[in-house]
Formats: structure tokens, sequence, C-alpha cells
């Protein structure tokens, strides 16, 4: 973790690749295209294993399977430090053309140490309010 007053950069880019089981991102799309324990079994069967990329990282299909649960529960992602150490982030789903299937997400993250994920959790409600205004009603 980047003490107070230092920069810091991230590894992620605009327009970059990262593995989507550790990417708020990844996690919001994920959750819809598979909406159960077996279909996340599957997948990890398939494209496993899973890349470990900070101690964070859920690599078994129980675990992420559990997580995606909960975005589709909350309506948003959280990559708790789980793709870079020190940084987390939340991520919307946008439901631009389907109401049950994304077309794309929206993320903003966050440096650990400046903003928790606890106080990202709480400005989730404005932060859906922001992108609405913005997009229309297309998240749920």
């Amino acid at each position: 973790m980047t003490p107070p007053g230092r920069g810091t950069q991230m590894t992620s880019i605009v327009g970059g690749r990262n593995p989507a089981h550790c990417t708020g991102l990844g996690k919001a799309l994920m959750a819809y295209a598979l909406p159960d324990e077996n279909a996340v079994a599957a997948y990890v069967e398939v494209h496993g294993p899973l890349a470990r990329r900070t101690e964070h990282t859920r690599c078994e299909a129980k675990a992420l399977a559990a997580d995606l649960a909960f975005v589709r529960a909350r309506g948003y992602a959280l990559d708790d430090e789980e793709n870079e150490k020190g940084i987390n982030c939340i991520a919307f789903p946008l439901f631009l053309d389907h109401p049950s299937h994304p077309t794309g997400a929206v993320s903003i993250s966050a440096l650990v140490h400046r903003m928790g994920l606890a106080q990202i959790e709480e400005a989730a409600g404005e932060m859906r309010s922001l992108i609405e205004a913005t997009l229309g009603a297309v998240t749920r």
C-alpha cells in the first residue's frame, strides 16, 4: 500500500485486459453470464486454474459463485484488492439493450488508504444515481 502523499501508478490501463474473476468490471458482467454455481464451476473447469493476482483473489469456483450471487443481489460488484494490492473498486452492470443481460459496465476505483471499501459501498447509491442521471435507468 502506498503511504499518503506518495504517487501511485495502477497496472490497469484504459483498454487493457485483466482477468475477469478479480476485477469489478469482470465480475459485474460474469454475474449474469454465469448465473449459478454450476455455471461458475464449468467456467473454472474450462478456464482454470484462475490466476491469483493477490491474496484476496477468489480463485475457487465456490467462492467466486458466492461473490457473483452478491453482485446480482446488490446490483454492483466489488474488487477488494483482488486485482491489485492497495486498489479497490466498485462496478455497476449496465442494461442498455436487455433487462437481464448487461451490455457493459462502469467502474470506479480508489486507493485503499484514501477510500476504503466500506466508504465505497456507502456511496453506491449516489454513484448509481449519477450513472442513471447520465445514461438513464440502466442499472438494477
